[in-house]
């Protein structure tokens, strides 16, 4: 409990929140994001105490959950700006998007991709607003499109420095549309002006907002690091398996593929280009081969399922197509080993509660610590050090170590018999006989 109190939020009134939201305004000393996600969930956290790890994952998913019944909201906006005379097309596509195993798993996950998705999908409506207009003929820049636009890119901005790398895609195709429908002249000085001052904004909301391009060793690593060019095919190949796991079924893609060959008509909509190319560049880029850093403009690929069942002119074929899709759709979350994120303990985690000896937490950096915190018990005493002293072990004793510190060696210089029974997030989990 002391430990949690200490790592967890401890000061549930409006007095605490007012007082942790200051200081993630200046910093929240993780460069690798930014004070907008956290502080909502800071608001969301008031009232009761909350070191109670049951407290914490249902706030936190429940916070999620309304996250994503506004993105629901704004994706089905978006068909309508497609689809408006295809009723069949629009609520195939929404039932996919409210089962897509990649959506299921970002909600159950608190971290700030459910903020994400629900920005990108509000930025893609804009978009999708001013480009319309433009094959119209009637759009026109001012004020209020200016600050329309520059929220927007601030907000998704504000959500994740990988979202650099969705805004600089969309950026290109929005200055391919400019050109296209003859609003360059004028149009690349304002966009341009848009894109200052979103950052400009971001820096308000968040003092320390360009710390995080600092730059990451981890992607510096992956990139220009020995065997960069079997990583980058690694990469290519985890994209494609993301994609095909997370957010269109093989199923789906094959059937897709029928259509498209069969039938002439096939459009897809413009906005579901620069999300394909955002996925693709960024797991290029991402640390780590998961499907978090691309979830937030998955919702946007699935925009080729519309564009298949819009072209089908027979209505027993497209009534076919729809339930075929949704049956795939409907199949998949039911396998639990689809959905990540369901804080299922594993059995090693157990041994935090071992009473038959002394556990003890031995670290490199302390926030580690933090992935062992729901899983120890309040009656137990814990040794947490980030300095091996093998004088204080004895059998009995369980040991959890980062991979940073060499057990190993340990065992030779102070013939202490361990027995290796897992790892779990960044340690390596031991058993002392």
């Amino acid at each position: 409990m002391e430990l949690r109190s200490l790592y967890f939020i401890h000061d549930p009134r409006v007095k605490g929140v007012l007082h942790d939201l200051r200081y993630m305004w200046h910093n929240v000393y993780d460069y690798n994001h930014t004070n907008f996600y956290y502080s909502i969930l800071r608001v969301f956290f008031a009232g009761p105490v909350t070191t109670d790890i049951k407290t914490i994952q249902i706030r936190g998913i429940i916070l999620n959950m309304l996250l994503y019944v506004l993105s629901f909201i704004v994706f089905f906006k978006l068909l309508l700006l497609y689809y408006k005379d295809d009723i069949l097309a629009i609520f195939t596509t929404l039932f996919c998007f409210s089962l897509m195993v990649g959506g299921i798993s970002d909600t159950l996950f608190i971290r700030p991709y459910s903020l994400q998705m629900l920005m990108v999908l509000l930025l893609a409506y804009w978009i999708t607003k001013m480009v319309n207009s433009m094959v119209l003929g009637v759009w026109k820049y001012n004020i209020k499109v200016f600050l329309i636009t520059s929220v927007l890119l601030a907000g998704v901005l504000l959500t994740g420095y990988f979202m650099v790398i969705l805004v600089a895609v969309l950026g290109l195709f929005l200055y391919w549309w400019i050109y296209k429908y003859n609003y360059f002249k004028g149009g690349w000085a304002f966009y341009a002006c848009s894109l200052l001052f979103a950052l400009a904004i971001c820096w308000m909301c968040y003092q320390s907002y360009f710390l995080g391009f600092a730059g990451d060793q981890r992607i510096t690593n992956k990139v220009l690091g020995s065997g960069s060019i079997m990583r980058l095919f690694d990469s290519i190949l985890t994209w494609a398996l993301l994609v095909m796991h997370n957010t269109l079924y093989i199923p789906v893609l094959l059937l897709l593929a029928v259509i498209a060959i069969k039938y002439r008509g096939y459009k897809i909509p413009y906005i579901f280009y620069p999300a394909l190319v955002y996925t693709f560049v960024v797991m290029l880029l991402a640390p780590y081969k998961t499907n978090r850093y691309m979830v937030a403009a998955s919702p946007l690929l699935l925009l080729v399922i519309p564009a298949a069942v819009n072209c089908l002119r027979n209505t027993g074929w497209k009534r076919i197509a729809a339930s075929l899709i949704v049956v795939v759709y409907m199949v998949m979350p039911m396998f639990e080993s689809n959905i990540d994120n369901l804080y299922k303990k594993t059995p090693v985690l157990s041994l935090l509660q071992d009473k038959s000896g002394q556990i003890h937490v031995i670290h490199d950096v302390r926030w580690k610590i933090g992935v062992l915190l729901p899983s120890m018990a309040d009656d137990v005493v814990y040794d947490i050090s980030d300095v091996m002293v093998p004088e204080n072990i004895k059998s009995g004793d369980v040991v959890f170590t980062t991979d940073s510190l060499d057990l190993k060696a340990e065992r030779v210089n102070h013939g202490l018999d361990y027995q290796y029974k897992g790892k779990c997030n960044y340690y390596h989990v031991y058993k002392v006989r």
